[in-house]
């Protein structure tokens, strides 16, 4: 018989087994350790441990676990009220994996009433395990996920705004040059602020990673014109072979600035990151955003994976 129970601190090792084999066959999935999951989960101050539920039969054996978790709020100074996510779903595969699955997503009305529940939502809702989950936790259920895409279906998730992951290899990294980007580079400069301040959510999901704020300033009266946020792993939990960077798909402050001054600030960042030894930059966007993927392929970027979101109202739960 299978039971579902609250987490607990004695679960970690457990947890990890189970993140490990049930990802073995998605591609760019990190191994998760004790320390990873301290750092990208359970250390987060919004984190609560009723949320991370555990299946397990009755001798104690763990089969799977959901860790249903908050989204933030469009200030990204609190988190919504009226959403919650679902940041994870692990199970260990054998011929019951479908049952423990569907058992464990019907816990969901556990969690009081919301308007929608997301799987796996993207920045800025994404709120656990960024850098380790199927294509860093920053895209949903990416395609190969087949089970996992069973499973949602027949809880009731239905698949919505599809999305893709972009990569970028710096060392063939070369910033575009026209005549636009010549005049922005003699009028604007770019700067890194590594100690640019986050809305509370941000600081609080990227409390395992380390960010790196970059502002484009008109030179004649240093006038911010907007900004960016890259961030990239501590070092203690990065890949040895290869130093990643993400970057955190949004400009600030939302202003009418024009395309090709993002571009710039872009291009300029990139460049920086590229001559401090960074070998890959990681972002994902929505299809449906156009104006994102025209950017990225000017500065060279390449899709990785595509995904999806699956959501469900809460009155079909």
């Amino acid at each position: 018989m299978i039971k579902i129970r609250g987490f607990s601190n004695t679960d970690i090792y457990a947890i990890c087994e189970l993140w490990n084999t049930h990802h073995a066959d998605v591609p760019g999935t990190q191994e998760m350790n004790p320390l990873r999951l301290e750092l990208s989960c359970l250390a987060k101050p919004f984190f609560e441990p009723s949320q991370l539920l555990i299946a397990e039969e009755d001798f104690g054996k763990p089969l799977g676990f959901i860790h249903f978790g908050p989204v933030a709020a469009q200030s990204g100074d609190d988190v919504e009220q009226n959403a919650k996510a679902i940041h994870a779903l692990c199970v260990r595969p054998d011929a019951r994996e479908a049952e423990v699955a569907g058992l464990l997503l019907t816990q969901l009305k556990l969690f009081g009433e919301h308007r929608t529940v997301v799987f796996r939502p993207t920045l800025p809702n994404a709120a656990y395990y960024l850098g380790f989950a199927p294509a860093d936790a920053i895209s949903g259920v990416i395609s190969e996920e087949y089970r996992l895409c069973n499973w949602l279906s027949a809880a009731g998730f239905a698949p919505g705004s599809p999305t893709c992951l972009w990569e970028l290899q710096l060392a063939f990294f070369q910033p575009p040059v026209d005549r636009k980007q010549i005049q922005i580079r003699r009028s604007c400069q770019v700067e890194s602020n590594e100690g640019a301040e986050l809305p509370w959510w941000h600081a609080c999901v990227l409390g395992h990673a380390e960010p790196a704020s970059f502002e484009l300033r008109r030179k004649a009266d240093r006038q911010l014109l907007t900004s960016t946020l890259f961030w990239s792993l501590a070092a203690e939990m990065q890949d040895p072979t290869q130093s990643a960077h993400w970057w955190w798909p949004k400009f600030t402050p939302e202003d009418e600035v024009d395309r090709n001054h993002r571009l710039h600030l872009l291009a300029e960042s990139l460049r920086t990151l590229q001559q401090s030894g960074v070998d890959v930059v990681r972002t994902s966007t929505f299809v449906e955003d156009s104006e994102q993927a025209d950017i990225l392929h000017r500065l060279g970027f390449s899709p990785a994976s595509s995904g999806m979101l699956f959501s469900k109202p809460q009155d079909e739960s």
